[in-house]
């Protein structure tokens, strides 16, 4: 080797200096993409708390509703079978038998309202 191709070698310029505020540098394509990486956890992270708290709060109202759901239908069983039982074995007149049965078939228990107001209705016969 030459002296010339060595004093070649050793005159290549260095690398540029970053400078010495790294404000000033311009972003590199990976520095851009791991803040979009971030931003987008981040997205994920706040949207699967919206969802969490949307589950959380639905499975509530889901559990309320099949409970008063399970009450509704046990009231109106019951109040079935009651219409039945005055119908054939307590006092009152035929309408209003009749009245009672078709208020515990369609309306359930609104049958206790009917129950509780008509005075002379499914009281016991007196012998």
């Amino acid at each position: 080797m030459s002296t010339s191709q060595r004093t070649r070698r050793q005159r290549q310029p260095a690398p540029p200096m970053p400078p010495s505020n790294p404000k000033a540098m311009p972003p590199s394509a990976r520095d851009v993409y791991n803040k979009m990486k971030e931003e987008d956890e981040k997205k994920k992270m706040e949207a699967e708390k919206k969802v969490s708290k949307f589950t959380s709060s639905g499975a509530a109202a889901l559990g309320v509703g099949v409970i008063i759901l399970i009450i509704w239908i046990a009231l109106g069983i019951f109040a079935f079978w009651t219409s039945l039982w005055c119908a054939g074995f307590r006092s009152g007149t035929v309408s209003e038998k009749l009245i009672g049965f078709v208020i515990a078939f369609l309306f359930g228990p609104f049958y206790w309202l009917y129950f509780y107001f008509m005075k002379d209705y499914c009281k016991k016969v007196t012998a």
